[in-house]
This record gives C-alpha cells, sequence and structure tokens, in this order.
C-alpha cells in the first residue's frame, strides 16, 4: 500500500516539474526583501522592490501558470471523476460525496489529481506571513484528504456493493493512514483546505497597492472585476461548507439521506471545489486580464492585484 502511495506522489511530482523552479528562482529574491519594517510603508516599498526584480525575470509568466495549474486542478477534478466511474445507481450514475470516489475505479485519479493540487499549493509562496501559513496547511491538507479516506458507503449493511468491488482500493483498508486515524479526521482535512482557500481568496487576492478600482466613467477596472470573483468565490465556498454541515450532521442524526437519490453532498462539494479553482483561475488573469491602458498601474502591482 505504502509502495502504490509513493508511485502516486510520484506522478504528482512529475506533473509539477513544469512549475519546480519557482521557488527557487522567481521566489527567493521576494522571501530575501520580506524581512523589511512591519507597517505599511515599508511593507509596500520592498514589494515594490520585489516586483521590480521579477519583472526582469522571464519566469514571471509561469508564476501566473501556477495559479491557472492550481485553478484548473479544482475545476476539472469533479468532472474527470465522474467520466472514468458514472455507474452509480443510487444517484443517477454519481458517488454521493467527491471523495466516495475514492472507493470507485476513479480512485487512483483523487488521490493523483489531490496530491498535485497539494504539491502545486505548496509551492505557491505568498507573501504575507498569514498568508504563507494558510497556503501551507491548505496544501498539506490537500494531501492528507486521500491519506485518510472516508469510510465505505458499504460498511454499515457489511456487504461489498458494485463500486467497491470495481475499485481499486479495498474498502477494507483505508488507506496509508486511514487504517489508524478516524475517518473523521477526512472530513476536518476537507473542512480546512476548503477554508483556508476561501480565506486566501476574500483576504488576500483582493489585496492591491494601487487603490483605484473604478474607472472616471464609473466603470469597474479589470483589478475591480476580479475583486469582486474573488469575493465571490470565497464566500460561495464558505456558504456551500455551512451549507455541507448541516446536511452531514442531519444524515448523522436520521442515518440516511436527507434527499435520497439526490447527489446533495456532491454537488456541494463541487461548488465550492469550482469556486475555489474560478478564484484561481481569475488570479491567473485567465478572467479579466489587464488591459493596457491600466497596465502603468498593474506592472508594479504584480502579486497584490492580480
Amino acid at each position: 500500500m505504502l509502495i502504490q502511495y509513493f508511485i502516486r506522489i510520484s506522478i504528482s511530482i512529475t506533473l509539477l516539474c513544469v512549475s519546480g523552479t519557482f521557488k527557487a528562482k522567481v521566489f527567493t529574491s521576494q522571501d530575501m526583501n520580506m524581512n523589511a519594517e512591519n507597517h505599511q510603508n515599508g511593507r509596500a516599498e520592498k514589494a515594490l522592490k520585489d516586483i521590480q526584480k521579477e519583472d526582469e525575470n522571464q519566469l514571471v509568466v509561469s508564476y501566473l501558470t501556477l495559479r491557472k495549474l492550481i485553478g484548473w486542478c479544482g475545476i476539472l477534478l469533479p468532472p474527470i471523476l465522474w467520466l472514468v466511474w458514472h455507474e452509480n445507481q443510487c444517484f443517477h450514475s454519481f458517488e454521493g460525496s467527491i471523495s466516495d470516489y475514492y472507493y470507485t475505479p476513479a480512485g487512483d485519479i483523487f488521490v493523483i489529481i489531490l496530491s498535485a493540487l497539494g504539491l502545486f499549493l505548496f509551492t505557491y509562496n505568498g507573501y504575507e506571513r498569514l498568508e504563507k501559513i494558510l497556503l501551507k496547511t491548505a496544501a498539506v491538507c490537500a494531501v492528507l484528504v486521500p491519506l485518510v479516506p472516508t469510510n465505505p458507503k458499504c460498511e454499515k449493511n457489511g456487504a461489498i456493493c458494485t463500486d467497491c468491488l470495481k475499485a481499486i482500493h479495498n474498502p477494507k483498508d483505508r488507506g496509508f493512514l486511514g487504517n489508524y486515524i478516524n475517518d473523521n479526521w477526512h472530513l476536518f482535512f476537507a473542512l480546512v483546505f476548503l477554508f483556508c482557500l476561501a480565506v486566501i481568496s476574500i483576504k488576500y487576492f483582493t489585496k492591491s497597492l494601487d487603490p483605484i478600482l473604478v474607472k472616471r466613467n464609473g466603470k469597474l477596472t479589470q483589478k475591480g472585476k476580479r475583486n469582486v470573483i474573488y469575493k465571490a468565490c470565497g464566500w460561495i465556498i464558505i456558504g456551500s461548507l455551512i451549507i455541507l454541515a448541516i446536511l452531514m450532521g442531519a444524515e448523522h442524526i436520521n442515518d440516511n439521506p436527507v434527499f435520497p437519490g439526490v447527489p446533495v453532498i456532491f454537488i456541494f462539494e463541487t461548488v465550492s471545489v469550482w469556486a475555489f479553482g474560478l478564484s484561481w483561475l481569475t488570479k491567473g488573469e485567465t478572467l479579466f486580464p489587464d488591459k493596457p491602458e491600466e497596465m502603468q498601474f498593474e506592472n508594479s502591482n504584480h502579486h497584490f492585484q492580480a
């Protein structure tokens, strides 16, 4: 089992090789310069110096690419899992939750995408201390989610369901760490992962050294439009987590699905994952990229504004 996880993580590291030099070459200069004074002017001055160094580095384009890779991992996770396995008869071909795909033929894809996502997040380097902590926490939780999988849904009645019979992972073996840790930790890691990304989207993606987000004609700048998406995505994630907590609590109390035959857990998990993916794609300027007339401001706000 341990060898299988090393193989999966090795595949994820291979995917990361495209961006493997970011931290060493792009982020080193900013880390060396972030020991400036803690007051606002000092941080702004140091940030501008870092940005000037980045503007001279051709690898900056890869900095945006890394954001897009993180975003696409979130956007593609649910549809890829469904495309690989869509034979569940209980929820109209969907599994009850994204985590349930661990015990299907799509189980390895679930592990690989989350492992790759964790590595991408760990490589991405924020500018402020709390942002870095949130990023590293989300990265670790993304890797731990498949390492501590949820309990198989057929565990209650003792029979092996059709999904598990065709699954890559044995439902009697709950993963590398799952055999030693209660599956409640799986929910905890998933919750912390999404919550950290929501905070990053709301608090840090919206930051800018340029306070002008509305043009003289009353229209939003590209940065202003991106801020709307960041905030919306962040609050959608938080709202989805609250709804998921209520649904899971109700199912635990009643010992039955709240809406039989409807994969409501999967739906709201997908909404939250797509929200974080959209936020990061926007961060990579896939949506509302900077216009030439606004570049005079954006060039000096590479991290804070994007």
